[in-house]
């Protein structure tokens, strides 16, 4: 499937530049070109393209675009944030992808080391800065919320180059998750993930995003980032790198929850405690498997869909 979508931006040039030029040089030549090349607000579905490379094209969503469905619990597409080591949907009003994708093969796995370089994405606070006068999230956000900054496309799938690893830290690709999540059943699919492209070859194609439920508390300075309740995931998997047509998927929608099922915004101390010490209850199914659900679960419980796994069969998992 080909995008005819024109990328409205790019701005690779303006955030390698080197030399003497101040930070303040810089981001006012990023506004300048974000101002020059924004000419029509209405791009996909209208949300607008930032990014340092093209969309069309941009392997991390060769398989096509996940569709916001017209439901009360979607989130927002407002902007397409197109980076070389993922894609992300981002939602202005909740300030959280509304899904990133990212494809993993043998050869993005290498042996990188993990800074923990957390950051705001410049493209894209400096798109909201422009063309709003708002503000995007910074790592300082998350300061004694108890919520760990989750990331949606793993640093470990991006271990090939530090370059690519570092670029996993934008807060552009986190959300608030609880360290039971996070650290737990999140990232054992994760490792799963890996292991199978590792021993088989395979090519993933993911996509990953929280889902909301209306009036929920949020986080940060004004509360402005917004907590998911769940989290889903869905893992198309292909043959092989060059594969076209995927065999199988997997899904799975996670709680958000601590580890003896606690609402985290109800009972901090408790989701405080287990980010400070870890958790050890075992209320709370801790392998991945136990979540294993359908596109159509997730289409309901989303709001979102993926047309370009139609017919595709959820695989069978133990």
């Amino acid at each position: 499937m080909k995008f005819k979508v024109k990328t409205l931006l790019v701005v690779a040039v303006a955030l390698t530049s080197v030399g003497c030029r101040s930070r303040d040089q810089r981001m006012s030549r990023l506004k300048d070109e974000l101002n020059e090349s924004i000419v029509s607000p209405r791009n996909i579905g209208g949300a607008m393209v930032v990014g340092e490379i093209n969309l069309t094209g941009n392997r991390n969503v060769a398989g096509g675009l996940p569709k916001m469905l017209p439901n009360a619990i979607a989130m927002n597409a407002d902007v397409y944030l197109s980076r070389e080591q993922f894609v992300v949907s981002f939602d202005s009003k909740a300030k959280l992808p509304a899904w990133t994708a990212w494809q993993l093969v043998k050869a993005d796995l290498g042996h990188v080391s993990r800074q923990n370089n957390f950051r705001g994405d410049e493209i894209l606070n400096t798109f909201f800065e422009v063309t709003e006068g708002s503000s995007g999230v910074m790592p300082d956000h998350y300061r004694n919320t108890c919520f760990d900054k989750g990331h949606q496309s793993p640093a470990a799938d991006r271990s090939n180059s530090q370059e690519d690893n570092d670029a996993t830290f934008f807060m552009s690709n986190m959300a608030p998750q609880t360290a039971f999540l996070n650290r737990g059943i999140w990232k054992d699919l994760e490792e799963y993930g890996r292991a199978i492209v590792e021993s088989n070859g395979y090519k993933l194609q993911s996509f990953a995003g929280g889902i909301l439920r209306d009036g929920r508390e949020g986080i940060g300075p004004n509360r402005e980032i917004k907590v998911p309740t769940d989290f889903y995931k869905v893992i198309a998997v292909y043959d092989n790198e060059h594969a076209k047509i995927p065999f199988g998927y997997i899904a799975v929608i996670m709680p958000n929850l601590t580890a003896d099922g606690l609402d985290p915004l109800a009972n901090r101390e408790s989701n405080c405690l287990e980010q400070e010490k870890g958790f050890n209850s075992i209320r709370l199914p801790q392998r991945w498997q136990s979540y294993v659900v359908t596109i159509s679960d997730i289409e309901y419980r989303a709001g979102v869909s993926f047309p370009q796994l139609a017919g595709v069969k959820s695989l069978k998992v133990e």
